[in-house]
């Protein structure tokens, strides 16, 4: 029995020196097999996401057809005149009371922004009293000119 137990584990000492010289001798180490694997999951995922691309641009073609087609059918609209505005700037109000005011006029978009254009321009003190027309679509730089003149 103990002849045929020491075979036995002879046997399997001789065999996992085998494997183990052939794992060193092979070609293809762990490593490269694991690199094997990560270029298939690359090529899987860049085939995925190629057919995404191109199902998004169909969609997106779509829809620029759909937009197209909605634009052909809204009649074109009219021009029309600047709408005018007039602000009266009474004696004490300061610049911040002032973008305030054109802000919630909607003349401007940005009281903050603007008030910092008419610092930086060095106007903040320039600014006059009286009524002046103004319109929407002035720039800052207009409205900033009507307003120190």
């Amino acid at each position: 029995m103990s002849a045929s137990l020491r075979s036995f584990g002879i046997g399997l000492f001789v065999a996992g020196a085998v494997l183990g010289m052939v794992q060193l001798t092979s070609k293809e180490s762990p490593d490269t097999q694991q690199s094997v694997k990560d270029t298939s999951t690359t090529a899987t995922t860049v085939k995925t996401l190629e057919k995404e691309n191109a199902a998004l641009k169909k969609e997106l073609t779509a829809l620029e057809k759909k937009l197209k087609k909605q634009q052909q059918k809204q009649p074109a609209k009219k021009e029309t005149a600047p709408a005018t505005y007039t602000l009266h700037i009474e004696t004490g109000m300061g610049t911040t009371e002032i973008t305030n005011t054109l802000q919630k006029d909607g003349i401007i978009s940005d009281a903050r922004e603007f008030e910092q254009y008419i610092i930086d321009q060095g106007q903040a003190t320039r600014l006059q009293n009286g009524s002046f027309t103004l319109q929407k679509d002035m720039s800052y730089a207009a409205i900033l000119k009507a307003l120190t003149n």
